[in-house]
């Protein structure tokens, strides 16, 4: 049974808060208010038919949606362009958010259950999901394929250092060519896929202009970071994962870390900033004066990553106002 507070949570709003677990095979969704459940095949007629029945009930409500890969992009998407509420959730918050109740059962009608109750209580503070436009979802794709395409090529050229045997080697040897023939074709395809839009078109030329800043570099930006220029500076390093995060108790002051963000897009950040140092002036300066006041070379890596991905949002920022004016 839900507690009173659970029913009362909206009823100023009179919306409805929803909760969905996702699997490969189905749908469980719970609704807060209605305190009811369904399980649905994940599947696109199943979600469009739940829509369609369920409207009076989805009108004005907010949805939660448990983040699992590529599984739940059909049903936010669906959601989205009904018109629907939509947020695509961070399982690690979901998680802790759980298990601050002290509950340690778990089944993908509780978890349902859960994340409605979620979407209650956190619904001011949820970033609503936005579908991507075709472009931009290929776009995404191939990045991701082309950084798990060269995270095998590295492993292969790891192996290559220490062979056990001539045969090895030589199939080694084959597959670091296959992986680099076929890297190098995701990597046309992206460029294609840019140039064949204006609008992406144009913010490559701003990013290629920064020096230290490359095609691939560039790509990889357009398609992973869409925000780039609609940030604040502090935004942006979040979600570069570049940003500082302290670690201070009382008396005690911890040493600042960074984390979470977009992978990759650290990485690729990681990668730039090496360059970066080497033919951005301003950069470059930043980075020595780090490490000339002492800082650790890891810590003045990260601090130029930080300041290069500041300008980089900057400087889209000012590309777009500048073609609006």
């Amino acid at each position: 049974m839900l507690a009173k507070t659970d029913t009362a949570l909206n009823t100023k709003t009179g919306a409805m808060h929803f909760g969905i677990d996702v699997s490969k095979a189905h749908l469980d969704i719970h609704c807060l208010e209605a305190n009811q459940s369904w399980r649905i095949a994940n599947t696109p007629a199943a979600i469009r038919a739940f829509i369609r029945e369920q409207r009076a009930l989805l009108k004005d409500a907010l949805v939660v949606v448990d983040g699992a890969g590529a599984l739940e992009y059909e049903v936010c998407t669906r959601l989205a362009k009904a018109g629907i509420r939509v947020h695509r959730a961070n399982t690690f918050q979901v998680r802790n958010f759980i298990r601050s109740f002290g509950q340690l059962a778990k089944t993908d009608r509780l978890d349902a259950r859960m994340l409605a109750r979620f979407a209650a209580e956190r619904e001011a503070h949820l970033r609503l999901f936005v579908p991507e436009g075709r472009t931009q979802r290929r776009l995404r794709l191939l990045a991701r394929r082309r950084e798990e395409l060269v995270r095998m090529r590295a492993s292969e050229k790891n192996r290559l250092q220490a062979p056990e045997g001539k045969e090895m080697a030589a199939s080694i040897r084959r597959i670091i060519e296959t992986l680099t023939k076929e890297i190098a074709r995701i990597e046309a395809e992206m460029e294609r896929l840019v140039m064949r839009e204006e609008a992406l078109r144009r913010r490559r030329e701003v990013l290629l202009a920064i020096p230290g800043i490359g095609k691939v570099t560039a790509h990889v930006l357009l398609a992973t970071m869409p925000e780039l220029g609609t940030l604040d500076r502090r935004q942006v390093a979040a979600l570069a994962g570049l940003a500082p995060f302290a670690r201070d108790s009382g008396m005690q002051q911890g040493r600042r870390h960074t984390g979470a963000g977009r992978s990759l897009i650290r990485r690729t950040m990681f990668m730039a900033t090496l360059s970066a140092i080497r033919f951005n002036q301003t950069i470059k300066e930043f980075h020595e004066r780090l490490t000339q006041n002492g800082k650790k070379s890891i810590i003045a890596l990260i601090a130029a990553a930080r300041k290069l991905i500041t300008i980089i949002n900057a400087k889209l920022r000012d590309a777009h106002a500048a073609q609006l004016s």
